[in-house]
């Protein structure tokens, strides 16, 4: 596997859960075209046995173990194996997660009515649902530490390595429980990073965005290539206005695992988003209601109490209701527009200025109503 960062981990043990799944069997190539002797856990013994023999085919050291997160004899026994046959763990990788139908809502928005109608609302998620999800994602991530951390005690260049989710900085609608699962994650990832600074024990955790894999392409796209309304509200908020690829989160495991590069990093949580969790929403709407707050002309007071404007209306991308494009898109569509407008007055600003303003009459005059974006 050709690596994006220069990462030695020769000499070491990587110890990854979950290791059956998309991500996981990925990042076990990685940890082991990087040189580490890959032990690959999941609780489908089939399929950690695929990915143990990939990587051992592609010339890497790599042992297939069946094992249950949730149940710590399973994991002690499995402990037990992998210091036999690889060694002490040196880098865990908590992968195991999910979600579960059960602990999802069928609309984002409550509404009158849900509650009699045919669907799961907010007051219909089951218990054993909710519980099933924090216990794999939380109670997934403790248990294998408590086992496999004690190899570490004591030991200089040991990393645990957490997968939390940009869902952990902002819930998304539908799934409760994995937000907050995922949230326990990252806050968990800063306790554990405190409680092992001593021991020489760096934690941290990466928190991907939203990705594009064919385990969820009939949820983004449609048969015919289109989007589907909910990419439209994904992308719409994504800054760098697409999908990321699973190979994009490789370079950041690989850096957080650099006991060269990140030696000082410990407690971080490393978004892996596009941007997704940087994102506040509402620039058009923002930006316009600013234009016309800060008109100085009497005929604008006018007009706004009128309901009315002589601002130019926003191209239809701009729409906030309906917008597929990019964000980054959009703002350049908007700038442009405001261009383009303001060029039949002669200034960049597209206002008359205040009468008795200094900067009347300057080129620049009226520049300070519209703010510049760099694009």
């Amino acid at each position: 596997m050709k690596l994006p960062l220069n990462t030695d981990l020769r000499g070491k043990v990587a110890v990854v859960t979950g290791a059956g799944g998309i991500l996981c069997a990925m990042f076990s190539r990685a940890l082991a075209s990087a040189g580490a002797k890959v032990a690959v856990l999941d609780l489908n013994e089939a399929a950690a046995r695929k990915v143990a023999e990939e990587i051992n085919a592609d010339g890497g050291t790599a042992v297939a173990y069946a094992c249950n997160v949730l149940d710590k004899a399973s994991m002690e026994a499995c402990h037990q194996q992998v210091l036999a046959e690889l060694g002490p763990c040196d880098i865990l990788l908590n992968g195991a997660g999910g979600n579960n139908p059960r602990a999802t809502t069928d609309k984002e928005y409550y509404e009158a009515g849900d509650l009699d109608a045919e669907l799961c609302s907010f007051f219909d998620l089951e218990q054993k649902g909710v519980e099933f999800v924090f216990n794999l994602n939380f109670l997934g991530t403790l248990i294998p530490t408590q086992v496999f951390a004690q190899d570490m005690l004591g030991r200089e260049g040991c990393n645990i390595l957490n997968i939390s989710s940009m869902n952990a900085f902002t819930p998304l609608t539908k799934i409760p429980a994995y937000s907050g699962a995922k949230a326990a994650i990252s806050n968990f990832t800063q306790w554990l990073a405190v409680h092992f600074v001593k021991q020489g024990i760096r934690v941290n955790a990466i928190a991907p965005g939203f990705l594009s894999t064919n385990q969820n392409k009939a949820l983004l796209w449609n048969p015919d290539g289109t989007p589907t309304a909910r990419t439209g509200k994904i992308l719409a908020a994504t800054p760098m206005g697409r999908f990321g690829q699973p190979e994009e989160l490789v370079g950041a495991v690989l850096f957080l695992l650099n006991n060269e590069a990140a030696s000082f990093i410990t407690g971080v949580v490393l978004p892996i988003d596009g941007g997704f969790s940087a994102y506040s929403g509402g620039w058009y709407e923002r930006i316009q209601d600013r234009g016309n707050r800060d008109r100085p002309d009497a005929g604008g007071d006018r007009q706004r109490a009128a309901g009315q404007s002589d601002r130019p209306a926003p191209p239809a991308c701009a729409d906030p209701a309906a917008r597929l494009y990019p964000v980054p898109l959009q703002r350049r569509f908007y700038h442009q527009h405001l261009l383009s407008h303001s060029a039949g007055h002669g200034r960049s600003g597209g206002y008359p200025p205040r009468a008795g303003d200094s900067r009347a009459g300057h080129a620049g005059a009226g520049r300070r109503h519209v703010r510049r974006h760099p694009l």
